[in-house]
């Protein structure tokens, strides 16, 4: 399995956490030096984290990406109330990042 995204911490970062909590061996690779040849490829949005599963699946959009990880190694609840409530929380997140990013890149 291979975890791509740039050298940094950021949106990959909670995927890299959940992964070492489960203890699950991946690569990490940079995307930065071979990002053109992802999008033309394999990145469904253009753009990382993408995640490479051991049966070969290509996996994009970190929220995305980590729901399905949760679900894989038992981190994601099956009681709705539950899952909606992490849900809510991820999405808050998000809403977060989206406010931060513009804020600091404009």
């Amino acid at each position: 399995m291979k975890l791509y995204y740039f050298d940094i911490y950021g949106r990959a970062e909670s995927i890299r956490f959940l992964l070492a909590h489960a203890k699950v061996e991946y690569e990490n690779v940079n995307a930065g030096p071979i990002m053109a040849d992802l999008k033309k490829d394999r990145l469904e949005f253009g753009q990382v984290p993408l995640f490479h599963t051991a049966d070969g699946k290509d996996l994009v959009q970190s929220w995305a990406i980590l729901r399905y990880l949760g679900r894989t190694y038992g981190y994601y609840p099956e009681n709705a109330d539950l899952a909606y409530k992490i849900d809510s929380t991820i999405d808050a997140v998000e809403d977060y990042f989206g406010a931060y990013f513009k804020f600091n890149f404009e």
